[in-house]
């Protein structure tokens, strides 16, 4: 019976998995020192690294790519992470665009938000970018024939904005009646995925949430878990850019991912640990499913404040990181 019952909260855990993890994620195509020609067709996501990489085929996924110089010429159906020296974008891409490097270019077609930072970010004449631009480096170029159909923010050491502009900017988005369905429907998914887990494992939830109520224990926590947060991608990506192991850094990347993708979830789930402890002065870990999904949704609401929100939800999903990590290393050491 009790094997039984371990088949099941696997199976579980596979569901959870299987619901924050794109599918696509499974039907991936892993490329070192390979280049992509055009008219040729990737199904699925690229995971592609190398000194020089370039894409010119059609990618129906999202491409992650980093190296030396970076060039992406095709169609990229979904979105684009870059790292790079140099970074040019000139393929039309129908999901969102994230770069980074010493030089980024952009002149496309961009359906989603934009965000780039590098010594030299230029957008250029032919750009047309359906939601937000974020450009971010010593050098901020955009050309005066490239249209950006959302919000621009720019902040470079040459072209400084004025305080006025930029406050009014950082409260632009709450205007925007799409900004508040798509939180809405952020939420929803992350009240799905805490049901899911506090229903299957409630006593994962409540040990989890007895590290709530030790002394010291949330500062060294969370600094634990923002360690996790910061170096993980660091590692995954020298795995790649080095070459020592372009496979095992991609698959680094995904468990990295899924990782914060649970953990955004568990640290609304454990802010509702927190609120108990400070409404109700409770003394020891009793979540229910009040507090369970009150949290969530009060943590997702806190950390839509302005300057101070992403902080509390930084601190937040740091500490969930580390509280999941302590407790699985406190289970491997009793196992032994």
């Amino acid at each position: 019976m009790k094997k039984f019952s371990s088949i099941k909260k696997i199976l579980a855990v596979f569901a959870v998995v299987m619901i924050i993890i794109p599918t696509a994620a499974f039907a991936a195509v892993f490329r070192q020192d390979t280049n992509v020609p055009a008219g040729e067709i990737i199904i699925g996501n690229l995971y592609l690294a190398g000194p020089n990489p370039i894409v010119g085929g059609n990618v129906q996924g999202d491409l992650y790519v980093a190296g030396g110089n970076v060039t992406i010429t095709g169609k990229v159906e979904d979105d684009v992470l870059a790292l790079g020296g140099n970074i040019t974008i000139t393929g039309e891409v129908n999901g969102d665009v994230r770069a980074m490097g010493g030089t980024v270019y952009i002149d496309s077609s961009v359906n989603g938000e934009v965000i780039a930072s590098g010594g030299e970010v230029t957008i250029g004449p032919n750009a047309r970018i359906r939601k937000d631009l974020v450009a971010t480096g010593g050098n901020v170029v955009v050309d005066a024939q490239a249209k950006v159909f959302g919000s621009t923010k720019i902040e470079s050491e040459e072209d400084e904005h004025n305080d006025v502009s930029q406050l009014k900017g950082s409260f632009m988005h709450f205007t925007r009646t799409g900004f508040w369905i798509g939180q809405l429907f952020a939420l929803l998914g992350f009240l799905l995925v805490a049901a899911m887990i506090f229903g299957f494992f409630p006593n994962v939830i409540k040990k989890l949430g007895t590290r709530v109520y030790a002394k010291g224990e949330f500062w060294r926590i969370t600094g634990l878990g923002l360690l996790i947060l910061i170096v993980t991608p660091v590692v995954a990506l020298l795995f790649i850019v080095t070459m020592v192991g372009g496979f095992l850094g991609a698959l680094i990347i995904i468990a990295y991912i899924a990782y914060v993708l649970v953990s955004l979830v568990v640290s609304g789930m454990l802010f509702g640990e927190f609120m108990q402890k400070w409404f109700i002065k409770s003394k020891r870990s009793t979540p229910t499913w009040a507090w369970v999904l009150g949290g969530v949704v009060a943590l997702h609401i806190v950390s839509l404040i302005p300057f101070i929100g992403w902080i509390v939800g930084l601190l937040f999903v740091s500490y969930a990181m580390g509280t999941t990590l302590a407790l699985k290393w406190k289970m491997l050491k009793a196992l032994k």
